[in-house]
């Protein structure tokens, strides 16, 4: 299974690839997005090649994640909950 990704190289270097998906392991689970934004961070990176003192020198996954189904390696909660930050 390939996720497709947007990745950026460098300032206004950027490709779509198919990425592996990984196999969610123990705690973690796996969400199948339905669709993707782009949000002003990714811009500024596209753009600068750089946030302040971060500077991209390898390939980097842009792109705002919405949720979609998922599926996991363990059985979890269905109810929702409340998550702070």
């Amino acid at each position: 299974m390939t996720n497709r990704s947007a990745v950026l190289h460098a300032a206004a270097t950027l490709s779509i690839e198919d990425r592996p998906v990984p196999d969610p392991g123990p705690g973690q689970v796996l969400v199948e997005l339905q669709a993707v934004g782009i949000c002003g961070s990714d811009v500024h990176y596209y753009q600068h090649g750089r946030i302040g003192s971060y500077v991209v020198h390898q390939p980097m996954i842009i792109g705002t994640r919405q949720p979609g189904p998922w599926s996991t390696s363990e059985r979890v909660s269905t109810r929702a909950c409340s998550v702070s930050t």
